[in-house]
C-alpha cells in the first residue's frame, strides 16, 4: 500500500510541476495583478512572478527527485 501512495504522490507532484511550467505566463500575470511592488513596473512584476514560479517548479523537482537506493553491504 505504501508503494501505491508513493506512486500517487509522485504523479501528483509531476502534475503540479507540469501545470506550473505550462501556465507560468498566465499565473505570473495573475500574481502580478494581485500584488503591487512599488519600485517595479507592471511588466517587471510579471517577469518577477514568472521567475518565482520557475523557481518553485525547480524546487519541487529537487525536493521530490528520486534518490538512488543505497546498496547494502
Amino acid at each position: 500500500m505504501k508503494k501505491f501512495f508513493d506512486y500517487l504522490k509522485k504523479v501528483a507532484v509531476q502534475m503540479v510541476i507540469s501545470s506550473l511550467k505550462e501556465n507560468s505566463d498566465e499565473l505570473a500575470k495573475k500574481i502580478a495583478k494581485k500584488n503591487s511592488i512599488p519600485f517595479l513596473t507592471e511588466k517587471q512584476e510579471v517577469e518577477f512572478a514568472d521567475k518565482l514560479i520557475e523557481g518553485i517548479a525547480e524546487l519541487l523537482e529537487e525536493m521530490f527527485a528520486e534518490k538512488p537506493k543505497k546498496k547494502k553491504k
